[in-house]
């Protein structure tokens, strides 16, 4: 929410109008102009001071729905994660691990896994949300008929996959 929530542009960040050249105090706002069939959230764990950020982010694993951030509005914005990559250790050096699960099969999604070198073991789902969290990887759910039309959604992925909803 905080993303796309309106922002005051004043001071040094002020807005410089093309037209006079001087600056001029405005307000922007961040929006989705257009959703993606795979959706890539990387999470700030890094600060400007090379040190690590291990807060805790909740996310969901199920039905993420992008459709108030859209700049367009409408529905057929829901995501499901599919795969979160981890980082454990300092900024600089650590070590990476996985989660994932197929959600692009025919049928039921499977089952998360854990991912870590050469050892690939089923998971939780409770253990896949994690401080270690860095990167998310969504894929959106296949719009219903009447919003394929929807200038938002973006289908140009030629040979994509269907995704399968979870729901």
């Amino acid at each position: 929410r905080r993303f796309t929530a309106p922002e005051t542009l004043d001071g040094d960040d002020a807005w410089l109008c093309e037209c006079c050249g001087r600056r001029r105090r405005a307000t922007k706002r961040i929006a989705i102009w257009r959703a993606p069939k795979v959706l890539v959230c990387c999470l700030k764990r890094f600060s400007g001071r090379a040190a690590k950020l291990d807060r805790f982010v909740d996310f969901p694993l199920e039905g993420l729905d992008l459709a108030p951030y859209v700049a367009h509005g409408g529905d057929g914005f829901v995501y499901d994660l599919f795969a979160v990559t981890n980082h454990f250790g300092m900024a600089g050096y650590g070590h990476y691990t996985a989660f994932a699960r197929d959600v692009f099969g025919e049928g039921e999604p499977g089952p998360w896994l854990r991912c870590d070198d050469s050892s690939v073991s089923e998971a939780d789902p409770r253990e896949v949300r994690s401080k270690a969290a860095y990167v998310l990887f969504y894929a959106r759910r296949d719009p219903p008929v009447d919003e394929a039309a929807n200038p938002a959604v973006d289908d140009d992925a030629a040979g994509a996959r269907p995704f399968r909803p979870l729901a």
